[in-house]
């Protein structure tokens, strides 16, 4: 009310108490309708929280991957399909991603020490990891080729699954490809956090033992 004092006369003062009235008027009209606020959880028929509603709407906004649900598909351990999903992801805590972070790494490769360690060289590019997977090339023609022509990791893992409807191939690429990798990443973390070393036949000869071990358990 303090403006009152500078109105000039009665019709601004008429205008005033007009426009004042309805003000009231519409808000009395909004606290008559106005309900009690109530909580409701939108996900749900019932409108109640479920932990499982929550779980879902987190994974309802994502983008499908034939890549990643191809992963579950393979015969291979669980840890290596895990390992699989992860790198696919490029989620594997290799030295460049740490290094965003500002987080403790090493400068470079553990398995060829040249260049700064990332998925792609760890697995595809790193010397070490270039004889591991021309090591099987005697023996299996395609892993090798398309480990050595991969310019990516899903479009090597697209090439490799590709095989998996076929049985013996399902086998002797799908699983000694993803093997392989697999123990490329478990070297690399055996010098980076045992301080120990394999040269590359001894690392070929436990990956050969390991796919014969579960093709033995699958059949």
């Amino acid at each position: 009310m303090r403006g009152l004092n500078r109105m000039d006369g009665a019709a601004e003062l008429e205008e005033f108490l007009c426009l004042w009235t309805k003000v009231q008027a519409v808000k009395q009209d909004i606290l008559d309708n106005m309900n009690e606020d109530l909580i409701e959880w939108t996900l749900t028929t019932n409108n109640v929280y479920s932990a499982k509603s929550a779980y879902d709407i987190q994974f309802k906004t994502r983008i499908p991957s034939p890549a990643l649900a191809n992963v579950w598909k393979i015969k291979a351990e669980g840890k290596v399909k895990i390992f699989m999903w992860t790198l696919l992801q490029n989620r594997l805590w290799t030295a460049d991603r740490l290094l965003r972070r500002n987080w403790d790494h090493h400068d470079s490769c553990c398995n060829c020490d040249q260049v700064i360690e990332s998925a792609i060289h760890l697995i595809l590019r790193c010397p070490y990891a270039k004889e591991v997977w021309h090591s099987f090339s005697s023996t299996n023609q395609l892993v090798a080729r398309y480990a050595r022509e991969a310019s990516s990791i899903v479009g090597w893992w697209e090439k490799v699954f590709s095989h998996h409807r076929k049985k013996v191939e399902a086998f002797q690429i799908c699983t000694t490809s993803v093997y392989i990798a697999w123990n490329i990443w478990n070297e690399r973390n055996r010098r980076l956090f045992q301080h120990e070393s394999l040269p590359v036949q001894r690392l070929c000869n436990i990956i050969s033992d390991e796919i014969c071990l579960l093709k033995e358990a699958w059949e």
